[in-house]
């Protein structure tokens, strides 16, 4: 057990706040590569569109 504040902190309770740390930090990283993604996808689709148009309207 360690000690916090003048408190004891099961050993427990100190490896479960750490394991929700490094899931929280996980998640926040998928969740920006997801976005990153996304944005690149709709420039795909918006530029396909754009050249769709283009071959028909000329």
């Amino acid at each position: 057990m360690a000690e916090k504040g003048g408190q004891i902190v099961p050993e427990l309770m100190l490896k479960k706040k750490k394991r929700s740390e490094e899931w929280a930090l996980a998640k926040k990283q998928e969740v920006a590569a997801v976005k990153e993604k996304k944005v690149v996808i709709r420039k795909l689709i918006y530029f396909r569109a754009k050249d769709y148009a283009k071959l028909y309207i000329a």
